[in-house]
């Protein structure tokens, strides 16, 4: 593997993360599963279990519009 080789899997990974963070929810203040009012108004779910859920439907949701 050369250097060109390894800048295209690096400008590929960054345009991954990239992307990831664009399509991130952001925070509100409360849980984005059920509602919850949270402590840390940087979070962004309750707990493990809401976010896992969150997740499921959202990548269930986006495979059913074709995304």
């Amino acid at each position: 593997m050369d250097e060109a080789d390894r800048a295209q899997m690096d400008m590929e990974q960054y345009s991954s993360v990239r992307k990831q963070q664009e399509e991130s929810p952001k925070s509100t203040g409360y849980c984005l599963y059920c509602g919850e009012k949270l402590k840390n108004k940087n979070q962004r779910w309750c707990d493990k279990d809401c976010r896992d859920d969150w997740e499921r439907e959202w990548k269930l949701r986006k495979k059913m519009s074709g995304q």
